[in-house]
């Protein structure tokens, strides 16, 4: 419901409705779970049909695993970086990370995203107030002498 924005209208028991749309490589495009598919077409998962997919319990990787490993790591670059500029069959196994057949500049900055987002170390945390009012006293008592 997030993703569509309400109750996404459903024809019977598990699939979209017909001429639902979802993003797709940044593009709007029929969500792959509707309840037709025309012969010899392709269709790549939205983030509607994503979103409906974790819903039901399915576990998907972190985006920019191309290995599934768990990890976002240099493996998951040198399997992207092979890839790069693959015809329009490309699967995430091979760094289609944005679902739109190829291996892009886009898909290695989910990789880069992802592993920027499992690098970050913690915050360091700010002085506290007790000691920037000790410092503070200390300048104004050697500033009265």
């Amino acid at each position: 419901m997030e993703v569509y924005g309400g109750e996404v209208p459903l024809a019977g028991d598990a699939h979209w409705n017909f001429n639902i749309e979802g993003l797709c490589g940044g593009e709007l495009q029929e969500v792959a779970m509707d309840p037709s598919l025309t012969v010899g077409d392709r269709k790549r998962l939205t983030d509607l049909d994503v979103a409906g997919l974790v819903d039901i319990g399915w576990e998907l990787p972190e985006p920019g695993d191309a290995d599934s490993d768990g990890t976002v790591d240099a493996g998951d670059y040198v399997t992207l970086k092979a890839n790069m500029g693959k015809s329009p069959s490309s699967t995430w196994a091979e760094g289609d990370f944005d679902f739109d057949g190829q291996v892009t500049w886009l898909d290695l900055m989910i990789l880069e995203a992802g592993v920027v987002g499992a690098a970050q170390a913690p915050p360091i945390p700010e002085p506290g107030s007790a000691m920037l009012l000790m410092c503070g006293a200390g300048w104004l008592i050697r500033r009265r002498r």
